[in-house]
């Protein structure tokens, strides 16, 4: 894997990291992903777009709020960094050449879909860690998806999706 690749995938899981958090954070409250837009949980103001780019923003802004200076949780940064080495290191087995040269059709799918699911669970976790709650929408999801995918011509068999259910 080339280093531009590593970066482009570092880059998209700290993306997705970052919309992890809001996931973290807005789920248990059964607040919306969409809106409002992001802002200070403790002076409610509204976070610029140059002061939400994830990890760069953290270290600018110094772990603190730029309206009220309050301590930013450690959790934002490390959210995103754990999901842009996953995503690297998920990256490297999906594009590794024994993947590349065996996937035909739609035998990518499977990979794919264990992948993102396999992403999901950081935020699941963190919130399960924090709350001892895992809300629906990890699980409902994912189920469905696991399921859906056995009826992909290449992928796992339904037996073999059906078990993956039960197990989870």
């Amino acid at each position: 894997m080339t280093l531009a690749l590593v970066c482009v995938l570092f880059a998209f899981g700290l993306i997705l990291g970052s919309f992890f958090n809001v996931l973290i954070y807005r789920l248990p409250r059964n607040e919306s992903i969409l809106w409002p837009s992001s802002h200070c949980p403790h002076c409610n103001r509204k976070i610029r777009a140059f002061e939400n780019i994830p990890l760069v923003s953290f270290l600018l802004l110094r772990g603190k709020c730029r309206g009220c200076e309050h301590p930013i949780s450690l959790q934002y940064p490390l959210v995103e960094c754990a999901t842009g080495i996953a995503l690297v290191i998920a990256g490297s087995i999906l594009l590794g050449p024994e993947m590349r040269n065996n996937i035909h059709g739609f035998q990518w799918v499977t990979p794919v879909v264990s992948i993102t699911m396999l992403l999901l669970l950081i935020p699941m976790s963190i919130i399960d860690w924090r709350l001892f709650i895992i809300p629906d929408s990890f699980t409902l999801g994912p189920l469905v998806v696991g399921i859906g995918i056995a009826f992909i011509p290449g992928g796992i068999s339904p037996l073999d999706s059906l078990i993956g259910a039960l197990v989870g």
